[in-house]
């Protein structure tokens, strides 16, 4: 019997770091950290012609963290997979369920290579 196993990606976080002159928020680029075992999937199951994706030009995907990662804010988050950057979209938090086995992956983080 084949058990789901994921593939390590790259995720670098970002922190605010204070005001610029306009009055809007500055950050920080954290280190990047390795995560094992994410599941990586399209993430809309779209037509590239679809307007959600027009001419193809923005790849969306869906990953999801394995419960073994700590849940930290992902706003701003950048995951580096395979070499290809992609933006976190939003602010995903994990599920709050007590579903077992542990080692599921309860948060499922949207992004896509056009910057958010």
């Amino acid at each position: 019997m084949k058990r789901i196993q994921g593939v390590e990606i790259q995720l670098t976080r970002r922190e605010p770091t204070g005001l610029d002159d306009m009055n809007e928020p500055t950050f920080t680029a954290l280190e990047p950290e390795t995560i094992a075992n994410a599941i990586v999937t399209d993430g809309t199951q779209a037509n590239a012609t679809e307007t959600e994706r027009p001419q193809g030009t923005d790849t969306a995907i869906t990953v999801y963290l394995p419960r073994s990662w700590p849940w930290q804010s992902l706003k701003g988050a950048r995951l580096t997979i395979d070499g290809t950057d992609y933006w976190v979209h939003g602010d995903p938090h994990p599920v709050r369920t007590n579903l077992t086995p542990t080692s599921h992956w309860p948060v499922g983080v949207q992004a896509s290579t056009r910057k958010a």
